[in-house]
C-alpha cells in the first residue's frame, strides 16, 4: 500500500460529487459542525486564508505562496486551530477505541 495525495484528492471530491456539493460543504456539515470545531476550514483559494495563516518560506528564507486550493483539500489543505485539531484527534481516537471493542 502507498500513500497518494492524488488518491485522497480524488476520493474527497468523489464523495463531494456523490453528495452533490462542493468539498467544503460535507467537511463542514459532517465533521466541523458536529464536533463544534470553530476554526476548522478548507481555504479554496489563498484569499480564503485568514490574516493569521502561517505561510512557508524557501530554503533561502523567501516567503512562499500559501498552499491552498479546491483540489488540495482532501489531501491536507485543511486549516484549523490547535484546539480544534485536538478536538478532532480526540474524537477520532474515541471512534477507534469503540471499533476495537467491537
Amino acid at each position: 500500500m502507498r500513500y497518494s495525495n492524488f488518491g485522497f484528492e480524488l476520493l474527497g471530491h468523489a464523495i463531494a460529487a456523490a453528495a452533490g456539493l462542493p468539498y467544503a460543504e460535507p467537511l463542514t456539515r459532517r465533521i466541523a459542525h458536529p464536533l463544534g470545531l470553530e476554526r476548522f476550514h478548507h481555504p479554496a483559494t489563498p484569499y480564503h486564508l485568514g490574516p493569521d495563516a502561517l505561510t512557508g518560506t524557501t530554503r533561502r528564507g523567501r516567503p512562499r505562496r500559501p498552499w491552498a486550493g479546491e483540489a488540495l483539500g482532501p489531501a491536507g489543505g485543511i486549516r484549523a486551530s490547535i484546539a480544534d485539531m485536538a478536538r478532532l484527534l480526540t474524537a477520532r481516537r474515541r471512534r477507534q477505541t469503540r471499533r476495537a471493542r467491537g
